[in-house]
């Protein structure tokens, strides 16, 4: 079965990156990212699918060999792990954390639930 997100227009979070107050930098970047938000969204899901034991933000970008930044993943995976709008949660953060070997450290690990018969 083949799950495929929606980048509507005028969609909300987690639909559609969100962000914490209007004219401030955080719209900006919303703004800035909408267009590749559901491209990036399909790539993390794509490795967490590929993953089972679960994957941290900083891993996601490494596999994808640096092609996003690691905020622009870590939100992706917020996003991921939040209630669509038609109801679907994809992604799930687990009570496991594990060492970033880039920073002293240990950071959350993200799984996907579309194959793991939990959603």
């Amino acid at each position: 079965m083949q799950f495929d997100l929606i980048d509507a227009v005028e969609a909300s979070y987690p639909d559609a990156p969100g962000y914490k107050e209007r004219g401030g930098a955080s719209e900006e970047a919303a703004r800035a990212v909408k267009p590749k938000a559901a491209t990036i969204r399909k790539d993390v899901l794509r490795l967490l699918e590929a993953h089972p034991k679960g994957l941290t933000a900083p891993a996601v970008r490494r596999l994808l060999n640096g092609r996003y930044t690691l905020n622009s993943v870590r939100s992706r995976l917020c996003e991921l792990s939040s209630l669509d709008k038609d109801g679907c949660v994809y992604a799930e953060k687990t009570d496991i954390r594990r060492d970033d070997p880039d920073s002293d450290f240990a950071v959350a690990v993200y799984r996907s639930l579309l194959f793991s018969g939990a959603a």
